[in-house]
């Protein structure tokens, strides 16, 4: 990893693209393992790192069920990563709902599949190096 600082996000340093899940689901996909097993690996390159693994949804869907679904989408995406020999406490989850969304599709806006598909996602923060 070249640029690592805190709040960079993994993905932007190791060429990580983003997972994405599908509405309702905290399940991770085939795609999005290969993805996470990047993120394992600039762990392994790394042993001093710390990483936030933000999950959001999109705003479909009741404020505090979205909060409860990105929550266990972050311990989802956590447990990935533990379970390939990372630390658990290398490995922070943290679920944040539909409060950082990409994009205007806000509550009550009316948004294509695609468009909702892109708020629902784990980033990889760095907060500790």
């Amino acid at each position: 990893l070249h640029k690592l600082d805190i709040g960079v996000d993994i993905g932007k340093v190791a060429d990580v693209k983003p997972i994405y899940f599908d509405l309702n689901s905290d399940e991770i996909k085939k795609e999005a393992s290969s993805e996470l097993d990047k993120v394992v690996k600039a762990m392994q390159d790394n042993p001093n790192i710390i990483i936030e693994l933000g999950s959001h949804t999109d705003a479909r869907g009741d404020d505090a069920y979205n909060m409860d679904l990105s929550e266990k989408r972050a311990k989802s995406s956590a447990s990935y990563i533990i379970s390939k020999g990372i630390s658990k406490a290398r490995v922070k989850a943290k679920g944040y709902g539909e409060s950082q969304l990409v994009n205007d599709c806000g509550n009550d806006v009316e948004c294509s599949e695609e468009e909702h598909t892109q708020n629902r996602r784990t980033e990889f923060k760095i907060i500790k190096f």
